[in-house]
């Protein structure tokens, strides 16, 4: 019983710590303290000499308390070791969640609640259902006023062990929704920046073999597209496929793929500022841009460029749920659940009010509209010299030779292609170089000459103010429709 015990209540603080409720911390830590005592835990000295030390303090903080993750997952981790644990499958959701139990795991399916036995000391029985449910049940009488053990986050004279409110004898230690046991999953492996923009690359590209085969006009390149070009605006049907940080490989890959699947398309519209041209990221990756490449990129596109690193996995991990993750593969579980996601996003714009609004202050932490010239321009100054940095004529020759070579395609195909520099803010565009743009006009004048590529020069147009943008290079709601009002007249 102490090792069940003790597992309940290393857990409950271990999710007070994952919600980031420093009052919950406070109150589990001293819990969990005073229960290891008169004990010795199976995870040896170091964790009850951490609980002393935190609680001892009335003043620590959160992050102080954050110390103590690993070592309570590793203890929990331990703990099951001892503890059996049993699923127990409620009828109603069987085929939704069976195929994502681990092998060994033993599983009973039930009726209903009343056919769950009472577990003995050294069991934990979960009951996962499709209804709501009151969480589990506990014979180790505690202070009423400490916290439950039963990781419910509820005091012990509001929770589980009450004489008047605790559940019957045959209940689970453990009750849970589907629901709930996929939002752990999701808790486990979040969608970041890098997931939701592979969703969206996937499900845009996944659609035009399927439901939005009338497309006859793509947009992609950099995420100055993907902030600025509204598939809705356009005059014919029309899908944005640029996703952050796209360099000229990939953006002219993506197009490839679209037009392969999508036979009606007509019209590709490829938007990146001068130092787009410079870029690749398979050169020399950053870990922000290998993020692009491997878990962005390399999952839909199935191409790496030039990059021959390590693939990292597509979902990392955010907490850890040592119970339910010896039980259920939550990885497997939200690859499922994102799925769905991305067939969702393909109807979606890449801002929408349903799964990612846009930042109002795109990628500022401040109202920059709101300070003064001066703090902008020397705000702005680091934004544009990371750009400024990109300069490499190598690089800007072989993606120009990239672009010759899909031109050729293009027009083979009866495709029209057309280039957009898009609009900055008068704080961005005073530091940025020129030979950014002087290079890529020198390098690109063959292939306006030869090959009939199109270009429209936004960067220092007068049609765009500081109300129109969300930072000082990306475009908001408003910039966003004029750009694409602009797109839309030459596409005709």
């Amino acid at each position: 019983m102490y090792h069940k015990h003790e597992f309940f209540l290393t857990s409950q603080l271990l999710w007070a710590l994952y919600d980031g409720d420093l009052q919950s911390a406070k109150e589990h830590c001293q819990a969990l303290g005073n229960w290891l005592d008169n004990r010795q835990p199976l995870a040896g000295s170091q964790l009850p000499e951490l609980l002393r030390k935190l609680a001892a303090s009335q003043n620590t903080s959160m992050r102080e308390y954050n110390t103590l993750r690993d070592p309570l997952a590793a203890a929990v981790t331990e703990l099951l070791s001892k503890i059996n644990a049993r699923l127990f499958l409620h009828e109603k959701i069987l085929p939704s969640v069976s195929r994502f139990v681990r092998n060994g795991v033993e599983v009973k399916t039930v009726k209903n609640n009343s056919e769950v036995p009472a577990p003995d000391d050294s069991s934990i029985h979960i009951l996962l259902t499709s209804e709501e449910a009151q969480v589990v049940r506990h014979e180790e009488k505690i202070n009423r006023n400490d916290p439950c053990p039963c990781a419910s986050g509820r005091k012990y004279k509001k929770c589980c062990m009450d004489s008047e409110s605790a559940a019957p004898a045959d209940k689970a230690d453990i009750a849970i929704t589907y629901n709930e046991l996929k939002e752990r999953a999701q808790a486990c492996f979040p969608i970041d920046s890098f997931v939701y923009d592979r969703l969206y690359l996937s499900g845009k590209l996944n659609a035009l073999s399927s439901n939005r085969k009338n497309t006859s006009v793509l947009l992609g390149g950099s995420s100055y597209a993907m902030v600025g070009l509204i598939e809705n605006l356009m005059p014919r049907p029309a899908v944005n496929l640029a996703v952050n940080a796209q360099d000229p490989y990939f953006a002219l890959l993506s197009a490839e793929r679209a037009k392969e699947s999508a036979k009606k398309i007509d019209t590709i519209i490829i938007t990146g500022g001068y130092y787009f041209w410079h870029f690749d990221l398979s050169d020399n990756p950053s870990s922000y841009t290998k993020s692009v490449l491997t878990r962005t990129n390399y999952p839909v596109l199935k191409d790496l460029h030039n990059y021959t690193g390590d693939l990292p996995p597509a979902l990392l991990r955010g907490v850890k749920e040592p119970l339910f993750e010896s039980i259920f593969d939550f990885n497997a579980m939200c690859e499922d659940i994102y799925g769905k996601v991305s067939e969702r996003l393909a109807f979606l714009s890449y801002f929408n009010n349903e799964i990612h609004k846009r930042p109002p202050n795109g990628m500022l932490n401040f109202p920059f509209r709101e300070q003064n010239d001066e703090l902008n321009y020397k705000a702005a100054k680091a934004r544009a010299g990371a750009h400024n940095g990109q300069y490499n004529i190598t690089r800007l020759e072989n993606n120009l030779k990239l672009l010759s070579e899909f031109m050729l395609k293009m027009n083979s195909k009866n495709v029209r292609v057309l280039l957009i520099i898009p609009p900055v803010t008068v704080f961005y565009r005073h530091h940025s170089d020129l030979g950014l743009k002087e290079t890529f006009y020198e390098r690109l004048e063959p292939l306006k000459r030869e090959l009939g590529v199109e270009v429209i020069d936004l960067f220092e147009s007068t049609d765009f103010d500081v109300s129109d943008f969300q930072d000082y290079d990306h475009l908001n709601d408003s910039g966003a429709k004029k750009l694409s009002l602009i797109a839309a007249q030459w596409i005709g």
